[in-house]
Formats: structure tokens, sequence, C-alpha cells
């Protein structure tokens, strides 16, 4: 699995450059990916553009763990990777930007990054179906009659 990283690090980045050039696209990607050692409880992870959350057990305070600010198809980027010990009963969340740069509240604007994670944190207590329930429900009102912008999805794992 670590050669499946190194990869992300060069042959995946080279790989979607080529594809978009290939097709005339100035794009790129953004890309998060984690391996999990189920014996030792580390966590190696590498994102592209998005960061991953953590709740350590019997906490509210969500760590970040920081992302590249490159994208994915872009010949410039270069990638790091993070390794976390984790222990039973943490909780691991991986978002699109989606759900924070969706406009809307009282004032028409953004929720931003630093709400969200204070959402998360809020919601630490519940297990990971109820504070799904909670997240899509705090997104609707959020929304209120704005038209959703973009991708939304969260993930929450608990180790």
């Amino acid at each position: 699995m670590n050669l499946f990283l190194f990869c992300n690090k060069l042959y995946l980045n080279q790989h979607i450059y080529k594809l978009l050039t290939q097709f005339k696209r100035n794009d790129s990607v953004e890309l998060t990916l984690c391996q999990f050692n189920k014996s030792t409880k580390i966590l190696t992870y590498a994102g592209s553009k998005h960061a991953l959350y953590l709740l350590k057990k019997n906490t509210t305070e969500i760590e970040t763990i920081p992302q590249s600010k490159n994208f994915i198809g872009k010949p410039e980027s270069d990638f790091e990777q993070h390794s976390v010990q984790l222990q039973e009963g943490d909780i691991l969340y991986l978002s699109s930007d989606g759900y924070f740069d969706q406009p809307g509240g009282k004032n028409g604007r953004k929720m931003m990054r630093n709400n969200f994670l204070q959402k998360l944190s809020h919601l630490s207590p519940f297990d990971l179906p109820t504070q799904k329930e909670m997240l899509e429900k705090h997104f609707r009102e959020w929304c209120n009659d704005k038209p959703q912008i973009d991708d939304v999805c969260v993930l929450g794992l608990k180790i």
C-alpha cells in the first residue's frame, strides 16, 4: 500500500496531467488518500487541497492534519505524506469543500471551515449515524432557500 501512496505522488499526478492536456483541459483534481494499518493503528494520509480532521477519543477539540496546497494534475505539484497514531474511539473526518463553501445562513455568506469544524466538535458526543442526520439537517437549514453550489461529501469514520 505504501507503493500506492508513492504512486500518488509521482505517477498519478503525471498521468492525470497527461490526460487533462490530451483533452485540452486546463483542470485539476482534489483528492485524499488514506491507508490504515489495523495492527499498529497508524493512518498514513496524503491530501490534495483537502485536510483530514481528527477527533481524539474523549475530547471535543478537532485536530487538522495538513494537506498539500497543490492540485493533482499540475506538473509542478508535490505532495506530503503524514502519519498519525490512532486509538480505539478516535473519529476521522474527511470532506469536500462543498459543505463549508455553501452560501446560506442569516447573511447569505459561506459557512467557512472553522464553523464546520465547530459543528463537528459539537456533534462529537453522538454516534456516527446521529452525527450524519444532524449534519444533513444543519446543511439544509444553512442553505435555506439558496441552491446548492457544489458537491457535498462528509465522511466520518470511528476507529
